[in-house]
C-alpha cells in the first residue's frame, strides 16, 4: 500500500506515480491511499489500481484518523506500506497493523522530532540523494544506515509530445532558448535566472528565456510570482522572457531548450534551511538530451557532474549563471558533448528500469526479513 499525504502534483507525487505505473504486477499489487481530493488522486484514477481517499479534520481527529488508516491497512491485507513522506500518522497506523513500514525522504527541510520518530520506527527509509540523507542524519543525529539512497526516475514516455515552442512563441528556428521548468517558489531561485537573463540580454540579444511553471496557492508563492514578473518589467525583459505557466508537456518543452537551468537556492527559514533534495527536473534535462546548468546545492551535484554531464554555478550568483550560459552559447561543441554524456548518466542512474530494480530489490529484502 502506497500512502501519499500530498494531494497536489509535486515532484514526490510524480515520482510515486512513475513507480506505480511501472511496478512489476506479477510480483506486487499496488493499493493507493491519499489524504484528500486533488491532482494526484485524479492521476491515480487513470492507473489500474484501487484508490482510497481519507480525510481528517482538526487536531482532535488525528487519533481517529490513525485508526482509520490502521483499519484500511488491515482490511486490504497489505504486506508492506510505503509512505511517500515521513508522515507519522501513517507510520503509527502501519505499526499498529503490524505491517512492515517504509518511508521516503524527498527534500532537505527543517526536521523535527516527529520526522526522527518516523525514521526510528520504519524498517527503512528511502533517501532520494545522499545530500538529503546526510542533512537529516546531521540534524537529527540519526545513523546513516537507517536510510537507503535510491535516486528518482524519469519516465521518458510521459509528457514528451506537444507543440513546437518556437512556433508558439513566434520565434525563428535558430533562436536560442534558455529555460527554467518548475513550481514558482522562493527556494527554486528563479529570481537568479531573471537577473542572469538581464545580463545576457546585453551580450546575446537574440537569445530568449522561458519560465514554465505556476506558483502554489500560498500568499508567499503568489507574491514571489508577482515579484518575478515585476522584476522582468523593471529589467526591460518583457520581449525576451516568457512566462508559460504550467505545462503538461514539460519534457517536450525541455527538449526544445538550448539549455535548461535549475537555479535552486538554499532558503533560510526561522526553523532551518530548505533546498533541493534531488532536482528531478535536472534528470529530465539529461533524459531529453538538453544541456543542464544547475546551482551547486542539495542533490543537484549528484545528478550533474561539472563540465562532464552539465555545468554547475554558485547558488544565487546571477553573474556566475550568466557566465555559464554564455560559455555554452559560445561553445556548441561542448553542448553536444555534455548532452551526450548526460544521456549516458541518465540511463545508468535515473532510468525507470534502474529505479524499479532498486526499489523492488528493497521490497524483497524487507518482505523476506
Amino acid at each position: 500500500m502506497y500512502i501519499s499525504p500530498g494531494t497536489d502534483l509535486g515532484g514526490g507525487e510524480v515520482s510515486l506515480l512513475t513507480l506505480i505505473s511501472n511496478l512489476d504486477r506479477t510480483q506486487y499489487t499496488p493499493i493507493v491511499c491519499t489524504y484528500g481530493q486533488g491532482r494526484f488522486a485524479e492521476r491515480v484514477k487513470k492507473l489500474d489500481c484501487p484508490l482510497h481517499i481519507l480525510s481528517y479534520g482538526g487536531i482532535l481527529s488525528q487519533l481517529l484518523f490513525v485508526f482509520k488508516l490502521k483499519n484500511l491497512i488491515k482490511s486490504k491485507r497489505a504486506d508492506l506500506v510505503h509512505v511517500n513522506t515521513l508522515d507519522i500518522r501513517a507510520g503509527i497506523a502501519t505499526r499498529l497493523a503490524r505491517v512492515p513500514l517504509m518511508g521516503h525522504l524527498r527534500v532537505i527541510f527543517p526536521t523535527t522530532w516527529v520526522d526522527r520518530a518516523f525514521v526510528k520506527i520504519a524498517d527503512t527509509t528511502i533517501a532520494v540523494s545522499n545530500a538529503v540523507r546526510d542533512h537529516f542524519c546531521k540534524e537529527e543525529n540519526t545513523p546513516i544506515d537507517a536510510f537507503k539512497t535510491i535516486y528518482n526516475a524519469v519516465d521518458t514516455q510521459e509528457n514528451a509530445k506537444g507543440s513546437d515552442l518556437r512556433e508558439e512563441l513566434g520565434l525563428g528556428p535558430d533562436t536560442k532558448i534558455i529555460g527554467v521548468v518548475g513550481r514558482i517558489d522562493p527556494w527554486k531561485g528563479m529570481e537568479t535566472f531573471v537577473e542572469a537573463a538581464a545580463k545576457l540580454n546585453e551580450t546575446s540579444p537574440q537569445t530568449h528565456f522561458v519560465i514554465a511553471g505556476n506558483p502554489g496557492p500560498s500568499e508567499e508563492e503568489q507574491a514571489y510570482n508577482q515579484h518575478l514578473k515585476n522584476r522582468t518589467t523593471e529589467l526591460q525583459l518583457t520581449d525576451t522572457l516568457h512566462f508559460l505557466g504550467y505545462r503538461s508537456d514539460a519534457l517536450n518543452v525541455i527538449k526544445q531548450f538550448t539549455a535548461l537551468v535549475v537555479p535552486s537556492r538554499i532558503l533560510q527559514t526561522p526553523e532551518g534551511i530548505k533546498t533541493e533534495g534531488f532536482g528531478r527536473v535536472a534528470a529530465e534535462g539529461l533524459a531529453m538530451h538538453t544541456p543542464v546548468i544547475a546551482s551547486c546545492v542539495g542533490g543537484l551535484p549528484e545528478i550533474i557532474e561539472h563540465n562532464k554531464t552539465g555545468l554547475l554555478f554558485t547558488e544565487s550568483d546571477a553573474e556566475d549563471l550568466a557566465s555559464q550560459i554564455k560559455y555554452l552559447l559560445d561553445n556548441p561543441d561542448l553542448c553536444h558533448q555534455i548532452s551526450d554524456a548526460g544521456v549516458k548518466r541518465f540511463n545508468k542512474y535515473f532510468s525507470v528500469n534502474c529505479h524499479l530494480h532498486n526499489i523492488q530489490s528493497l521490497y524483497a529484502r524487507i518482505l523476506t526479513k
